[in-house]
């Protein structure tokens, strides 16, 4: 499938906020963003090449300064009570925010426009009352969002991963950034690459710098092993923390971070309560090409 320029309806497409009202808005990449190129997919992902605010206004910006400030962090449905003051107080000074299990409603999305101008999500677990899914909040407008789903093979409930592009102002080429939220529970690793293999898919044909990061459930050494191939065939360079309060299951990490053309200046976790997760910061600087 190829990235299409789309009116798609809201929790398929790029969201946007308006105040404190939610509404559904897209608007589609003029011709001069042709340049950029088209993602090809054969997977069943959702692409869509879309800019847009949250006043209504198309813009070109892009992400500005060599250095980027970045917070990726389940939040656990936001479930638990200081979940808000929590992301405000990480999430300040941050350029990126990547978001797992986040929840599609008012009350997690950015309220003012000075937080984070641009949100983009792609739908996981639903309810009747809620969806669940991977969020990512900038400051600068995507200009494109790839939307994937795997389901988990012994719940029979989606696994949500999204892609989205940004301009970068210092540099003549884009930033991917891949937010994930791997299968959990499946027998064998079959259905655990094969999320990873069609993400790497679309991964592999971007030439620029890269960030991949999410819950992966890495809970047995042989999940990490795919992992890392995977990665290392991509050119990613796998992040370190100090120190490191990342979740734990028999002793793995579950959350981890990639980078590549990036240089890691700064990388920690904090731990916090609102969340059966400890959120991961770390500060990154564009490598000269």
């Amino acid at each position: 499938m190829r990235c299409k320029e789309s009116d798609a309806p809201m929790k398929e497409v790029f969201l946007l906020i308006s105040s404190a009202l939610l509404v559904s808005l897209l608007h589609t990449a003029q011709a001069g963003e042709a340049n950029h190129g088209a993602l090809q997919l054969d997977t069943q992902a959702a692409c869509y090449q879309a800019v847009g605010s949250n006043d209504g206004a198309p813009v070109r910006e892009a992400l500005r300064g060599r250095e980027i400030s970045l917070v990726s962090w389940n939040i656990e449905k936001g479930s638990n009570s200081g979940w808000r003051r929590d992301l405000r107080r990480l999430t300040k000074d941050a350029h990126l925010v990547m978001l797992q299990e986040a929840v599609l409603s008012e009350e997690m999305l950015p309220r003012r426009q000075e937080d984070f101008r641009f949100w983009s999500f792609s739908p996981g677990y639903q309810t009747a009352e809620a969806g669940s899914g991977v969020m990512t909040l900038s400051r600068s407008a995507p200009g494109i969002l790839c939307s994937l789903q795997h389901q988990e093979p012994w719940l029979n409930t989606p696994k949500a991963a999204s892609i989205t592009r940004y301009r970068l102002a210092e540099s003549s080429q884009d930033l991917l950034l891949v937010n994930v939220h791997q299968i959990n529970f499946a027998f064998g690793l079959a259905d655990f690459a094969r999320q990873l293999e069609d993400l790497a898919a679309v991964m592999a044909q971007h030439d620029g710098p890269m960030i991949l990061s999410g819950d992966f459930n890495t809970w047995k050494l042989s999940r990490w092993n795919v992992l890392k191939e995977i990665t290392a065939n991509l050119g990613f360079d796998s992040v370190t923390f100090s120190p490191d309060y990342r979740k734990r299951f028999m002793g793995n990490p579950l959350d981890h971070v990639f980078v590549r053309g990036l240089q890691v200046t700064a990388s920690y976790t904090e731990q916090v309560r609102s969340s059966d997760h400890n959120p991961l910061i770390l500060k990154l600087m564009l490598e000269e090409v």
